[in-house]
C-alpha cells in the first residue's frame, strides 16, 4: 500500500462550510487514483480529516492498495482541471507520498482499559498532545 497525504490549509477568505460541502459533494466523488502501473482494479480509500489544533487545516489521506502486496509506487489523484482550480480557490495544499514500512499484525488493535502494565501508565512514554490520567 502506498499512502498519499494532502495537507490542506484554507485561505483566510474561504468559507469553511462551503469548503466542507465542496469536498463532500464534489471533490471526493470525482477523485480517481492515477498510476503508470495500473493493471486491473485496486482498492482506494480516501479519508478527509480536520485538524484539531489548527482549525482550518485538513488532511486528505489516500491509501492505494494492491490486492497482492505492498506498494511504494507513486500515484496521483485526478479530479479534473475545474475541481483542481476550485480547490485552489479555497485552500493552499501540499502533497507527500509515503510507503508503508510496518504495520500491526492484526486488522485492528484492541486497547485494554484494565490491567495496563506499569510502563504504559507513565505519561512520559505517551505519543500525542493530550495527557490522560490512566487509572
Amino acid at each position: 500500500m502506498a499512502i498519499c497525504v494532502h495537507y490542506i490549509t484554507l485561505r483566510p477568505e474561504a468559507d469553511e462550510n462551503e469548503f466542507n460541502k465542496f469536498v463532500t459533494e464534489e471533490l471526493l466523488p470525482a477523485a480517481r487514483t492515477v498510476t503508470g502501473r495500473r493493471a486491473g482494479l485496486h482498492a482506494d480509500r480516501h479519508v478527509f480529516i480536520k485538524g484539531s489544533t489548527e482549525k482550518r487545516t485538513y488532511l486528505w489521506i489516500i491509501e492505494w492498495t494492491h490486492q497482492v502486496a505492498e506498494s511504494d509506487n507513486s500515484f496521483s489523484v485526478a479530479v479534473g482541471p475545474t475541481l483542481k482550480a476550485k480547490l485552489a480557490g479555497f485552500a493552499l495544499h501540499t502533497f507527500k507520498l509515503y510507503a508503508v514500512m510496518a504495520r500491526s499484525s492484526n486488522d485492528s488493535i484492541v486497547t485494554p482499559t484494565l490491567d495496563v502494565p506499569d510502563e504504559l501508565r507513565d505519561p512520559q512514554g505517551w505519543l500525542g498532545e493530550d495527557v490522560w490520567d490512566v487509572v
